[in-house]
């Protein structure tokens, strides 16, 4: 007879290699949309520090 931790257990061990896949696949998804944005993300860094040279200059 098996226990309820028995069932748990194995059901477990069943979908980890589901998850695991699913999980790569995510990241792998997200690391190709943020392909495209690079450059976009490169800008916003480049306004952030102006943004922040600006305040430091302000508040000398």
């Amino acid at each position: 007879m098996f226990t309820i931790q028995h069932r748990v257990s194995q059901r477990f061990q069943a979908s980890l290699p589901c998850l695991l896949t699913l999980v790569v696949l995510v990241i792998g998804a997200g690391a190709l949309a943020s392909c495209s944005t690079t450059e976009g993300f490169g800008n916003d860094v480049k306004h952030l520090g102006g943004s922040i040279e600006d305040s430091a200059a302000k508040n000398k």
